[in-house]
């Protein structure tokens, strides 16, 4: 899918107040207001509408081309976008500004009061889609794959049509030992497929869960954790429940097939 995101790029500092503003501010005084309020929480957040849209789209399994601004302390932002895959050469860095930011303290009571800084996002004018699109950094984007950390297969010995089966190709006994990339590797590899079974079977119900080896504990590490995708293509009849196995109507190849294919 070909994808521009534009939109606002920037910090977000949120702070916490832990009393209410109603009390701090004089009925008889609201035409000159002068507030400080001592906070007890702040926490430095990656946001601005654009940038939150490129990562969303990410975990959805779509590749997307931000294009926005940033200024001179863009490099923590930059170091977050590119570890989570998202592509950042649409993003125009600025020196002499800083990246926008937005300032908000809520109280106890969820009143929020807010204040946006533009930063070099002053420069978003100037930004062109043609331009993007003449480079060819929108085709580097769109034809963009993931690194190619999980490999999908129909095992051979399905219990359900259709199942599927999602393996890392490099060896870890715990899921918890995933990087932060092969986790969003496993997002897409997982999106894919989960699409491919619906445009194949026509919707269906399904369960998935991930097998891993008990979370911090010693061993074994010879597991392989890997997780699981049953659909829901039939319901058990006589003979299921008599003998207490399942019939599954498809051979696995040909369910990769299918699903390779959709």
């Amino acid at each position: 899918m070909q994808v521009i995101v534009t939109g606002s790029l920037g910090y977000d500092y949120i702070m916490d107040f832990p009393g209410r503003f109603a009390d701090r501010i004089m009925p008889d005084k609201i035409h000159k207001l002068s507030l400080s309020f001592l906070v007890d929480k702040l926490s430095k957040q990656f946001g601005g509408t654009g940038a939150n849209i490129a990562y969303t789209l990410k975990l959805l399994g779509v590749e997307s081309l931000l294009l926005a601004c940033a200024g001179e302390d863009f490099a923590e932002y930059k170091k977050h976008l590119e570890r989570h895959g998202i592509v950042t050469t649409g993003i125009t860095e600025h020196q002499r500004v800083t990246t926008s930011s937005y300032f908000v303290i809520t109280d106890q009571d969820d009143n929020q009061i807010g204040s946006f800084y533009v930063g070099a996002m002053k420069y978003a004018r100037d930004l062109s889609i043609a331009a993007v699109a003449d480079s060819g950094n929108l085709s580097d984007s769109r034809n963009r794959t993931p690194p190619p950390h999980f490999v999908v297969i129909a095992p051979f010995a399905s219990r359900v049509s259709y199942e599927t089966r999602i393996y890392p190709k490099k060896h870890q006994a715990r899921f918890e030992e995933a990087s932060a990339a092969e986790r969003i590797a496993l997002a897409d590899a997982l999106s894919c497929t989960l699409q491919k079974i619906k445009k194949t079977m026509d919707d269906p119900d399904y369960n998935f869960f991930i097998h891993t080896a008990p979370a911090k504990a010693t061993g074994p590490d010879y597991y392989h954790w890997h997780m699981e995708i049953l659909p829901h293509t039939s319901t058990w009849a006589g003979l299921e429940l008599g003998i207490g196995i399942s019939v599954v109507a498809i051979p696995p190849e040909d369910a990769a097939a299918h699903l390779r294919n959709a």
